[in-house]
């Protein structure tokens, strides 16, 4: 794994891990921190606020609390707008915790590019 920042725009920038061999079509298939992935979750729904909920996938951080161990209790939810006439329940997912703390958002579906490509070496 690496670290490195992606963004699907270039306009909004996020620290990641990724392997960068692990690509679909081109993209990378980043993790995240869960500081990170509520940053996106605030950046995802303003845009479906500007642009629309049919053109913007969004990610929540749902809070609970801490676990016993005192870790944030949270579920993640990745929701594809698009086909919730289709499937309500079949437009959410849960994003599964990594053993070791870090989130796969958009991997294999999302066009996540490398800030600098130079870091893929």
């Amino acid at each position: 794994m690496k670290d490195t920042r992606v963004t699907l725009n270039g306009e909004q920038i996020y620290d990641a891990r990724l392997d960068p061999t692990n690509r679909w079509n081109g993209w990378v298939s980043p993790q995240f921190t869960l500081e990170t992935v509520r940053q996106l979750a605030a950046d995802t729904q303003a845009d479906a606020a500007t642009y629309g909920h049919d053109a913007v996938d969004t990610i929540h951080v749902i809070e609970g609390g801490t676990d016993d161990e005192g870790e944030p209790r949270v579920i993640v939810l990745h929701i594809r707008w698009q086909y919730h006439h289709d499937s309500p329940e079949g437009g959410a997912n849960i994003v599964p915790r990594s053993p070791d703390g870090w989130y796969s958002i958009g991997g294999w579906e999302w066009t996540w590019y490398m800030v600098d490509e130079d870091d893929a070496a």
